[in-house]
């Protein structure tokens, strides 16, 4: 984290699977106007860690308006159907230079790929675990970097 940086709660709203509208808070940082993401979402979908995004008070949340300037790392949500292979799971994807964040309770994950790490071969991986029916994979933010 940033020096002296105050970590601020901004609430993204989305609709679920049965379009009901839910919410998830993410964790930033002022940056100016605005806020730097330093966050993973388990929902949200379009949000990378270190994007920069105006947010405004709404009702006392301080809510997400749009995303102003991409990080360029792309966000992976990941559902595992089978919990104990979650921690094995953490270790190679952060050897891919990946960052992780778990929800055991919920069997999921979500994954920071930075620019520089070789998305093509976590997902060829990723899809190789879902093909064998261990876990599920949901595209949340591609970076352009990463769409090549």
């Amino acid at each position: 984290m940033e020096n002296n940086s105050k970590l601020v709660s901004i609430r993204f709203y989305f609709f679920d699977l049965i379009h009901e509208l839910e919410s998830e808070d993410l964790r930033a940082i002022e940056q100016g106007q605005y806020y730097r993401i330093k966050s993973l979402s388990f929902f949200v979908q379009g949000i990378g860690l270190d994007d920069i995004v105006a947010a405004e008070m709404e009702k006392d949340v301080l809510t997400f308006q749009k995303v102003i300037t991409p990080s360029g790392n792309s966000t992976l949500q990941i559902t595992v159907f089978r919990k104990e292979y979650i921690p094995a799971l953490i270790t190679l994807l952060e050897r891919m230079n990946c960052y992780c964040v778990t929800c055991p309770q919920k069997h999921c994950m979500a994954v920071n790929v930075p620019v520089e790490a070789d998305y093509n071969g976590i997902l060829k991986f990723l899809n190789a675990q879902a093909d064998k029916g261990i876990l599920h994979v949901k595209l949340a933010c591609i970076s352009p970097y990463h769409r090549q």
